[in-house]
């Protein structure tokens, strides 16, 4: 008995359930860092991973915090956030985000939050980044289109872009987390 698939089936599973997220013009990355966290422990970089497309630009703020008592690229935890927004300065702890413990053991931990890839809601797909890929996205969205979950795993993977540039990340070891 087969599987049920089609021969050559491959490409159902992404088509169907996923669908094609269309590629954005440009993106770039400007990076303001603090070297001095938490005591001296660590060093805060505050990304700005800025995309364009067809219809204007957004902006994926993303937080990512790296220990120093480490040689050479530390592997990172990535959190894709739907909680309130981060704690740059890491004043109040969170069992959601244990961004102080992750950076003890030697890992470097980052966030994004949800919203700022595309709102975790029904707007007709017309804020955030499918508003700025796709012109009136809700009324004219093929039954392939890409969802919520695909733009925020799209968002996942330019954060992974800026990884692959910075020479604190082993972006050959990161755990993308997240959950409710």
């Amino acid at each position: 008995m087969g599987s049920g698939a089609p021969a050559g089936g491959a490409g159902i599973v992404p088509g169907s359930y996923y669908g094609y997220a269309p590629e954005p013009l440009e993106v770039s990355f400007e990076c303001e860092v603090r070297r001095d966290f938490l005591q001296g422990t660590a060093i805060r970089k505050k990304v700005a991973i800025r995309y364009r497309g067809p219809y204007g630009e957004g902006i994926i703020p993303l937080l990512l915090i790296v220990p120093v008592n480490i040689a050479g690229p530390v592997p990172v935890f990535l959190l894709i956030n739907n909680r309130e927004a981060s704690d740059p300065e890491l004043i109040a702890t969170s069992p959601f985000w244990p961004a102080k413990e992750i950076i003890a053991r030697g890992y470097a931990a980052a966030v994004f939050h949800v919203n700022d890839v595309d709102p975790d809601c029904h707007d007709g797909f017309r804020n955030g980044l499918h508003g700025l890929l796709e012109a009136g996205a809700s009324q004219t969205r093929a039954g392939n289109a890409w969802g919520t979950i695909a733009a925020w795993a799209w968002g996942a993977s330019r954060v992974m872009d800026y990884f692959e540039t910075d020479e604190h990340m082993d972006s050959k070891r990161v755990a993308v987390v997240g959950h409710s």
